[in-house]
């Protein structure tokens, strides 16, 4: 069967303020909607597209038709969505990529862009999509979900940056950020301070108790570092039993409470084992002369002054 496109978005414009008019008239019922097989080949895409389609009006941003797998994806039904917006729907948020999709659509360009849906219980899916303009009146958007790929790239993402046994910044993620502070303390002249931390006698939790317990003492000591800095510091581990802590915007009395802080709260629990008891670790702290700093000068001064205190230990301590 032959179907004019130009009647048929017509028609399905007609259909949808019709649709709208008897829900919002009949307090949630609509008249009945045709089905998609009487618009010829487009009817077809909207039963068989693997990627969920939505045609809508590009004044109104009326919903005219969707496609099966668009259905699946919000999780509303097609009487639901046909004449209302998406935002009315909660499907997107009114948010800077809906206005800019909504405006470049109107103004005649077409993009790509990605959110995230909201779908009708609730859920979030992330999702890519794509709007192409029919005429003057109408946009053709083609919505992929991205929700499996979005966390393949976030597990990709951790694996780059975080420390995978503490879960804290690993050394290179840890050394862009301090790098990014120095030259905004550069210009604004905060104060950042920098903590180089060693576990005292980490070599021999893991010869006496073994590696597993030696790793139960590595998250013992992130754990607490984490908890003693607050949420503007940074916290990363540098590898083996060495830690760093950026604290920012911190004077001297509230570096010392930080520092307070970790050592009260170090302490080893390991059931497998039996092992529980408190760590001991030596804390490195210099200050940024805020001009000249770079992250390797800062950790040399903090290796500097945590080498001292861990040898000043030893004389009182030989053993």
């Amino acid at each position: 069967m032959f179907v004019d496109p130009g009647r048929a978005l017509s028609w399905l414009k007609e259909q949808a303020a019709g649709h709208r008019a008897d829900r919002d008239t009949n307090a949630g019922s609509g008249r009945p909607l045709v089905g998609a097989e009487k618009f010829g080949l487009f009817g077809v895409l909207l039963r068989g597209s693997f990627d969920g389609i939505v045609l809508t009006d590009r004044d109104t941003e009326w919903i005219l038709a969707v496609s099966d797998s668009f259905e699946t994806l919000s999780g509303f039904t097609r009487e639901e969505l046909v004449g209302s917006t998406s935002v009315e729907l909660e499907l997107v948020q009114d948010d800077e990529v809906h206005h800019r999709s909504v405006s470049h659509a109107r103004a005649g360009v077409e993009g790509m862009y990605e959110t995230t849906l909201r779908r009708k219980d609730g859920t979030l899916r992330w999702v890519e999509f794509s709007q192409q303009l029919i005429g003057d009146e109408f946009v053709l958007t083609i919505i992929r979900d991205g929700t499996e790929r979005k966390r393949m790239e976030e597990g990709l993402r951790e694996l780059a940056e975080y420390d995978e046994l503490t879960r804290i910044f690993n050394r290179r993620r840890f050394q862009e950020e301090v790098e990014r502070h120095l030259r905004e303390a550069k210009r604004f002249g905060d104060p950042l301070t920098l903590m180089l931390i060693d576990i005292d006698g980490f070599k021999r939790i893991n010869d006496t108790y073994g590696h597993q317990t030696g790793d139960k003492a590595l998250q013992a000591v992130a754990h607490a570092l984490r908890h003693a800095v607050r949420e503007t510091d940074l916290v990363g581990r540098l590898g083996g039993d060495e830690f760093v802590a950026l604290l920012t915007r911190a004077d001297p009395r509230g570096v010392d409470r930080v520092v307070e802080a970790f050592r009260r709260s170090l302490k080893l629990e390991d059931e497998a084992s039996g092992a529980s008891f408190g760590l001991e670790a030596s804390v490195g702290v210099t200050t940024s002369d805020g001009a000249t700093d770079t992250f390797d000068s800062l950790l040399r001064r903090a290796d500097r002054a945590m080498y001292e205190e861990k040898a000043g230990k030893e004389r009182q301590d030989p053993t």
